[in-house]
């Protein structure tokens, strides 16, 4: 069977984001990351998440992406 462009998600039957909707996203996500990362003094990632609706699965798996992202260009340096 031979899997073709669906919506930005699948060729050749491997999963894929479009770039733009992953820039989108990246974006998006980034900002949400920032954000945890500032949040109040004595409140968990865990509160922050949960008070701003953010599923703590998802923000991870985000924060996972950006790093595998940018191993490649620390370990250059």
């Amino acid at each position: 069977m031979h899997t073709t462009k669906k919506h930005g998600f699948f060729i050749g039957g491997t999963k894929t984001m479009d770039k733009t909707t992953h820039s989108v996203r990246a974006k998006y996500w980034k900002k949400i990351i920032k954000n945890c990362c500032n949040r109040p003094k004595g409140m968990t990632a865990k509160q922050w998440l949960e008070n701003n609706g953010i599923s703590e699965q998802t923000y991870y798996t985000w924060q996972r992406r950006f790093r595998l992202e940018a191993a490649p260009m620390i370990l250059e340096e």
